[in-house]
């Protein structure tokens, strides 16, 4: 069992006075108790969860919050971007994260795999623990969120089968367009408001697409809020792939919501074998990928109708 790692003080990180442990004796201290009074309030911290690092970078801010049990990463919001157990990192803890991973499904070893978006690591671990010739590479875009993810999130700075780029997404798969192809390409690109607009782009779509190997599968994260017309982007890119989408919205109401697009149409027909490998899938990882995998042709069905509605 790994050491459990100690629990920071917000004094250590944010350079500033316990509120809590020191007299109201300042004007700063007092700023300093209101401070972290408001920002508990906007993420939605429970009692046990304290902020142990915050930091703001050109495109917004970073704040990482550890209780007894987890460590989370925020971009600014209550949205959590990133959650590991404090004790088991390489175990996945958010559903989408379980959703997407569900890519092992439709390939239990993929040759590679490029991950657009670290956050906190958490399937690059996973990647990296069960699935173990798969070669990862990684683009983020922000410096910091990587430097974080080495610091809190137990992503490996040195691995000999992970490579990290900082760097554009959209420059880095142009640049890739002649010289390499991807077994599996993961988009989980997000901001303080959303998912990055790079995400609804046409273009950097059909790039992937065509960066993709012959039994490529490309594996998409977006919201399914109110306001954010998924069905209309689920439409667009099935268009692309030509119906060979499976998508899955995680929650009705504020969740994410899930695509996997299959290069090759015939692909998305071998249920029988899909079947089998969530099974021994559940069984290696604890993670119930048969429920996953029957909510996707489940909800692939309930589609079918509102695609041929646009």
């Amino acid at each position: 069992m790994q050491k459990k790692p100690p629990v920071l003080s917000i004094q250590d990180r944010l350079h500033l006075p316990s509120p809590t442990s020191l007299p109201l004796k300042t004007n700063a201290q007092k700023n300093a108790k209101r401070e972290v009074i408001v920002l508990r309030s906007q993420l939605l911290l429970p009692a046990d969860e304290n902020i142990i690092h915050r930091s703001t970078d050109e495109f917004g801010e970073l704040i990482i919050t550890n209780s007894p049990l987890f460590r989370t990463l925020y971009f600014g919001n209550e949205k959590k971007q990133s959650t590991m157990y404090v004790n088991h990192p390489d175990v996945l803890v958010l559903s989408y994260t379980q959703a997407m991973m569900s890519a092992l499904i439709f390939n239990s070893s993929p040759a590679n795999a490029l991950m657009i978006g670290l956050g906190g690591g958490s399937m690059v671990k996973f990647l990296l623990k069960h699935s173990p010739s798969t070669a990862i590479e990684v683009v983020e875009i922000r410096k910091h969120v990587i430097q974080l993810a080495h610091a809190y999130f137990s992503v490996p700075e040195q691995h000999q089968r992970l490579q990290t780029h900082h760097t554009d997404a959209a420059q880095f798969v142009t640049g890739k367009l002649q010289t390499k192809s991807y077994t599996l390409i993961s988009l989980d690109a997000f901001d303080g408001t959303g998912p990055a607009s790079i995400m609804h782009s046409g273009l950097f779509l059909q790039q992937c697409k065509d960066l993709l190997s012959n039994n490529g599968i490309l594996c998409i994260n977006l919201w399914n809020r109110r306001g954010d017309q998924f069905q209309k982007k689920l439409h667009r890119i099935n268009k692309l792939f030509n119906g060979a989408c499976l998508a899955l919205e995680t929650d009705k109401m504020e969740g994410n919501a899930i695509i996997f697009a299959f290069k090759n149409p015939e692909m998305i027909l071998d249920v029988n074998t899909y079947q089998r490998s969530a099974a021994k899938l559940k069984n290696t990882t604890g993670i119930d990928f048969e429920s996953f995998l029957s909510l996707y042709y489940k909800q692939k069905n309930s589609f079918l109708y509102r695609w041929l509605k646009y």
